[in-house]
């Protein structure tokens, strides 16, 4: 099954672009890359078959990345950042968030071709 998915350009237009096709986009001069990052899952769901929690965790992360996979997305790393949560008179309390960072290629036009600079006009005087 071919898949397809849009290669955005700037000014807000779309090219459709076959997965088979992403190979020949190499050039890194003509590659953007657009990212998504989302927060990487707490509690694994309950999966029927799945009783080990590693194992639910496994299950779902891999869902989550074969769905971006479809999408165009390439997954390139998971992040954790504190972020200072506020719990009263106690004070501030870090709370880490764990986020998983993906990745997909915008394809820039090439570059218009300059057009000749020297004009030439025929002046009487």
């Amino acid at each position: 099954m071919l898949r397809y998915f849009s290669i955005i350009l700037p000014y807000g237009s779309a090219i459709p672009v076959r997965m088979s096709q992403m190979s020949q986009i190499t050039a890194p001069a003509d590659v953007l890359y657009e990212y998504d990052v989302v927060p990487a899952p707490k509690k694994p769901m309950r999966v029927p078959g799945l009783t080990r929690e590693d194992d639910r965790v496994a299950y779902e992360l891999s869902t989550l990345f074969n769905d971006m996979a479809v999408e165009g997305w390439e997954y390139v790393r998971a992040d954790t950042i504190n972020i200072d949560d506020v719990t009263g008179i106690a004070g501030n309390v870090p709370k880490a968030h764990t986020l998983l960072v993906f990745r997909r290629p915008m394809i820039l036009p090439a570059a218009p071709a300059r057009a000749d600079t020297s004009v030439t006009t025929d002046r009487m005087a």
